[in-house]
């Protein structure tokens, strides 16, 4: 027995003494000390990218998106024929004309707009309702200055990753699921490469870090489970009730119930648009008592039924060759 403990001690004492060495051969050759200031000391924030719907859509000559305002975002590539006009109207904003196959528009959730074909034919789309985030919930454009119109090479790329993620099938494997995920982010880092950061930027994100446990358990809420309390909540970022409020409320706009009602209004647009379930059915999922509690709650938030919502918001589908 004694014999084996002491083997055991020998081997021990032996192996430590070999990866020792091991590391002293190994360190000037591929750990020098320059290498220490390589690294990257990233703020983190959870970066997500939500793939809503897209398609290519066969969009008639006049035809216009008439006024809207998405609580996503929209990006959209008017691809033919060449020589048509595409109309792009934003509120507080001159017009801009221009002709399909060059450019890629970006329209950030909460802005109103209009888009409409000139052409006296039909203009082939290529359009993505998304959402790119921090935080479960941020959008990352209320942090930057973007512009409306994308053009050239950087177009041309946006039109590639956007064509990857429509193509893929309804139901993905995990195979599509990473390649949506990964051309998703990539998409982003896209749209936001050389866009100048606000001035608040870097004040509230570091507001928003100290509050990532609370986002992260609102995000984890199921559809009809009861919501912390506001202490609860409080508790989670050590500070007093009515400061934690008063933050929330910088942060959000709102209360902690008005922030999950708008979560909620989130969610069933997207239920909506990428499924024909029934009303009833989404109003059960999402935890309304029943579908004209959902239709009312819907109205109120996006001032038009959820109907007709549906309705406006899927195009006619067109197909191209694969």
């Amino acid at each position: 027995m004694n014999t084996v403990i002491l083997y055991r001690k020998n081997h021990k004492n032996g192996m430590a003494e070999i990866l020792k060495k091991m590391n002293e051969f190994t360190a000037p050759l591929y750990c020098k000390p320059v290498d220490a200031d390589s690294g990257k000391r990233e703020w983190p924030m959870q970066p997500a990218f939500q793939f809503i719907v897209g398609n290519y859509t066969d969009v008639p000559a006049g035809d216009s998106t008439s006024w809207r305002m998405m609580p996503f975002a929209l990006c959209t590539i008017p691809l033919a024929p060449a020589g048509g006009r595409t109309l792009l109207e934003v509120a507080g904003r001159p017009p801009l004309e221009f002709s399909p196959g060059g450019e890629a528009i970006l329209i950030p959730e909460g802005v109103r707009h209009r888009i409409s074909n000139l052409a006296g034919q039909p203009v082939i789309s290529l359009w993505l309702h998304f959402r790119l985030t921090v935080f479960h919930v941020f959008s990352v454009f209320e942090f930057f200055d973007l512009p409306l119109l994308y053009r050239g090479d950087r177009a041309e790329r946006l039109r590639e990753k956007l064509d990857t993620m429509v193509r893929l099938p309804k139901y993905l494997n995990f195979a599509d699921s990473l390649t949506l995920q990964l051309s998703g982010l990539a998409f982003g880092a896209e749209l936001l490469a050389g866009a100048s950061c606000r001035e608040v930027c870097n004040a509230k994100f570091e507001k928003l870090q100290r509050f990532r446990r609370v986002f992260e358990t609102l995000a984890q809420l199921q559809p009809g489970q009861p919501a912390p309390s506001s202490a609860e909540l409080a508790e989670l970022v050590s500070l007093s009730r009515s400061r934690f409020l008063a933050l929330f409320h910088e942060l959000t706009g709102g209360s902690p119930t008005v922030y999950l009602e708008r979560k909620r209004f989130r969610d069933a647009c997207n239920l909506l648009l990428g499924s024909a379930e029934p009303l009833a059915r989404i109003a059960e999922k999402l935890g309304y008592a029943d579908a004209f509690h959902f239709s009312r709650k819907f109205k109120l938030q996006a001032g038009i039924s959820p109907q007709k919502f549906r309705q406006q918001l899927n195009g006619s589908a067109y197909h191209p060759p694969r």
